[in-house]
């Protein structure tokens, strides 16, 4: 099973060559780029709460080390920001955010949704030869929590309707460290969220932190509901054409309806047969990660389904295929691996924290020119 991602006659492993998009701009590198699970900040959480846990202090120190000396840098994703937003003690939520904070400056991969539309973009402009939205080019990595909801981020200093930032920096520089410092304020505010008596008072103005934790149980009971459909088809199809096609007309189709209007394009433009549907959908780096891990999972008939593991899908469609390092989940790490997801996009999945630490100190000081092609890794030596 190890290499059935790259038999192009395995209907049900094979991924295609990536086409990735250029007008997501990735990060110079070193520093390696890398992606932690929720738990793991729990872990260090619970690390500096004084609990027990000798293989997370390793690994919370060789974190410190890699990031203080540029090796490394640690960047959280939407979903685990949804994470810890949906916590519901303030105090547990001040702790998670104080190290995130120290971790990783704030730092966060941008919204999944707009990498889907520039890698749909970018598939697009290959296959088809035409120009559709042409959307503007935007990084991968931001330094707000606002990132992950598809905004800039960053205070801005108005005076009637003309923002005045700018000015003021020119007549006086030292308003650069009271705006940083009052950028550090709101990200901590975002992060950390409300007490309990400032959440009472937001109430009635649509506040609402649960709200997307609702959305993730209903996509799971919706996902589980859907294993019991395809048991029918089981025996007649592949289960990963199955989720393929679902995820096509659930997460895509609105997309690539509004392209082909702009480029003047018909569906067989774009592909002619079921096989070229699917050599589409996995060029698309985000969406091979989505369609294999679900499609790992759906092999299991009588998997219950949990909010967990679609924040880890939402996490990793992301950062597998964008980062270097991902210590993910071991359930999701064990899908991603058996889909050969890390070789694929050559990037390294540890598999406990002392794998982690071991490879964090290894880390060479080399900087490639982009991310690797897969399978390798010149980041490591």
């Amino acid at each position: 099973m190890a290499d059935r991602f790259r038999d192009d006659t395995d209907l049900e492993y094979f991924l295609p060559t990536p086409i990735w998009p250029p007008a997501l701009k990735q990060p110079a590198r070193p520093p390696a780029l890398v992606h932690l699970d929720t738990a793991q900040w729990i872990r260090f959480a619970r690390v500096l709460r004084g609990d027990e846990l000798p293989a997370y202090a390793s690994l919370l120190e060789a974190l410190r080390e890699a990031v203080g000396d540029g090796r490394a840098r640690i960047a959280m994703s939407g979903s685990q920001y949804r994470e810890i937003i949906k916590v519901k003690d303030p105090a547990k939520r001040g702790k998670l955010a104080a190290v995130v904070e120290e971790l990783t400056d704030f730092t966060y991969i941008t919204s999944h949704l707009d990498v889907v539309k520039l890698e749909l973009q970018a598939s697009l402009d290959a296959i088809t030869g035409t120009t559709g939205h042409n959307w503007m080019p935007i990084d991968l990595i931001g330094t707000s929590a606002l990132n992950v909801m598809g905004r800039v981020g960053g205070l801005k200093i108005q005076e009637g309707d003309e923002d005045i930032t700018e000015r003021l920096l020119a007549e006086d520089p030292t308003w650069a460290e009271r705006i940083a410092d009052m950028n550090r304020q709101a990200e901590r505010m975002l992060l950390s969220g409300p007490s309990d008596e400032e959440a009472a008072e937001m109430r009635p103005e649509g506040y609402e932190p649960e709200a997307s934790e609702q959305m993730m149980i209903d996509n799971a009971i919706l996902e589980e509901a859907w294993a019991r459909q395809i048991d029918k088809y089981r025996a007649t199809h592949r289960v990963r054409d199955l989720v393929l096609w679902r995820h096509l007309h659930l997460e895509l189709l609105d997309m690539i309806v509004r392209e082909q209007l702009v480029r003047g394009i018909r569906v067989d433009d774009i592909f002619s047969d079921p096989v070229g549907g699917a050599r589409f959908v996995l060029g698309m780096p985000s969406s091979a990660v989505t369609v294999s891990m679900k499609a790992q999972y759906h092999q299991d008939p009588s998997r219950r389904w949990t909010a967990n593991d679609l924040y880890d899908f939402d996490a990793l469609a992301l950062s597998i295929p964008y980062c270097d390092v991902v210590f993910a989940d071991a359930s999701a790490r064990d899908a991603a691996i058996r889909r050969g997801l890390d070789r694929h996009f050559g990037t390294r999945m540890p598999r406990r924290p002392e794998d982690l630490t071991a490879l964090l100190r290894g880390l060479a000081s080399v900087e490639p020119s982009r991310k690797p092609e897969p399978g390798q890794s010149p980041l490591l030596e």
